[in-house]
């Protein structure tokens, strides 16, 4: 019964419901009628289990601010419910924090729902591969046979900066689920025996593609990897299978106007400004997006998102800005590219940066000095090939 009302065509009401506290009838008699208290405790972890497997922001979040009655009527051993992250720059003492539920995030995990492929340009420090790995996480957990694909530039990179932090959130779950969901770390992997499901850290690259059997993929940094052009062409075809598209999340701050930038804007063959048309599209505060022709949902996300970190919403916001500013104060090509996700520099040390001047380094004034040698650049670029 409790399957047949997670999973069937009410399963949101189902789950509202619960979340709200408002205990659901058949709920009430299955309680109403166990008299032994473990019985009791195991059927309401049985509910929320497969409330878990229904709703992924469920799982997320674990509805904290409503279920504390349940866990104080349970006791103890029912377990704080929901993920924990880690902030490595959190206060003492606050390094561990639950995952953030906030308007952003909620909203990211609605339009996941809504579409299995997502190109996410971002600003640094909004958790947008916490959010990654967490949905990679879900998704192995609770279904059988998944394999998801985690790509960054290197190996060691992509255990460290997505297995481990779904690692890390697996191990905040509360004991009784990490028994009932039993998992294992291995050396770039993550596994679930009982379900059959593993995480794989990969290098960049098509090769770990044509391997196994992709049910997910999460490419992480992709505009600053040199191979991330061919890694996408192999990535596309391993993950359709009989019933559509896999998910696929391409995440990345921006690095330029390389590949990835155009994946976002949905720009094709040689166009350098987006075809008008109709076409899915909306936004909140520091959060936008658009489906584009090439089957991605291309998302901006910017660090003003996030209430707690935007100058103009919060006093929290403002003080957060003005440390990132002063962080930055040697970089200030890498805040604009980082924070405030500008297009227009590109990660590396400029030949000009910030100290071009249109009066000392560009004359239309200049006429040829007869017998002078005349040097000509050029660049043959992608998008803008030029002659100097």
């Amino acid at each position: 019964k409790i399957k047949e009302l997670c999973h069937g065509p009410d399963r949101d009401v189902w789950i509202c419901a619960f979340c709200e506290n408002a205990y659901l009838p058949f709920y009430n008699n299955v309680l109403t009628m166990l008299k032994n208290e473990k019985d009791k405790l195991s059927t309401h972890q049985s509910i929320y289990l497969e409330l878990c497997r229904g709703s992924f922001w469920f799982w997320l979040t674990g509805a904290r601010d409503i279920l504390s009655q349940h866990a104080t009527l349970l006791g103890d051993t029912f377990g704080q419910l929901g993920v924990k992250t880690q902030d490595e720059q959190g206060k003492v003492g606050e390094e561990v924090k639950p995952f953030p539920d906030k308007l952003y995030m909620r909203t990211l995990s609605d339009l996941a729902d809504q579409h299995p492929k997502m190109a996410i340009m971002k600003s640094r420090k909004v958790m947008a591969t916490w959010w990654a790995a967490a949905r990679a996480l879900h998704n192995a957990m609770f279904f059988p046979a998944r394999e998801w694909i985690c790509q960054c530039k290197k190996e060691s990179e992509s255990d460290e900066r997505i297995l481990e932090r779904a690692w890390f959130m697996y191990k905040s779950l509360p004991k009784w689920v990490q028994k009932q969901i039993p998992a294992l770390r291995l050396k770039c992997q993550v596994q679930f025996p009982s379900v059959g499901s593993r995480l794989l850290a990969v290098a960049q690259g098509p090769d770990p593609w044509r391997a196994p059997t992709a049910s997910g993929g999460i490419i992480d940094e992709a505009a600053h990897m040199e191979m991330f052009a061919d890694t996408l062409r192999a990535a596309l075809p391993a993950l359709v299978g009989p019933s559509g598209n896999m998910p696929l999340y391409v995440i990345s701050s921006p690095n330029g106007k390389e590949h990835f930038y155009r994946l976002v804007e949905d720009l094709q063959g040689d166009e350098l400004i987006a075809e008008e048309r109709e076409a899915e599209q909306g936004g909140i505060k520091g959060l936008t997006w658009k489906m584009g022709r090439n089957g991605f949902l291309g998302v901006k996300l910017h660090i003003s998102a996030d209430e707690d970190k935007d100058k103009d919403r919060t006093e929290a916001g403002k003080s957060y800005y003005a440390t990132l500013k002063t962080l930055y104060a040697q970089d200030p090509l890498g805040f604009q590219r980082e924070i405030e996700m500008s297009t227009d520099t590109m990660a590396g040390k400029p030949v000009y940066a910030l100290q071009f001047s249109r009066d000392v380094n560009v004359s239309d004034k200049l006429e040829y000095r007869q017998g002078r040698p005349v040097y000509r650049g050029i660049d043959f670029g992608y998008i803008r090939p030029a002659v100097v």
